[in-house]
């Protein structure tokens, strides 16, 4: 099971939970509501984050934080990100 929570302006986490023994991760989750996806098979999690930036921080054409693509092996924990990813699908 994993769900993600966050504040109406900041930066919020995604959760990612065993329902077998309860085990709960926590990983940064970035601003804003981004996609959640299981595996076909469950045996990867993967989720979108944007980078929270301040209303007014960034000058009006400027640079924009990436969004990046976090993927999670749930047998292992293990954890690999990619820059620049805005969307994704696992394939059949």
């Amino acid at each position: 099971f994993a769900h993600r929570v966050g504040p109406a302006e900041g930066t919020g986490e995604v959760i990612l939970r065993n329902l077998a023994d309860g085990k709960e991760t926590k990983f940064p989750g970035g601003g804003g509501f981004g996609q959640l996806q299981f595996s076909f098979d469950s045996k990867w999690f993967a989720f979108g984050v944007t980078p929270y930036t301040r209303p007014g921080a960034t000058p009006p054409g400027g640079p924009r934080p990436k969004p990046k693509l976090v993927i999670v092996n749930t047998g292992t924990g293990e954890k690999t990100e990619l820059d620049g990813v805005s969307s994704f699908e696992f394939s059949g």
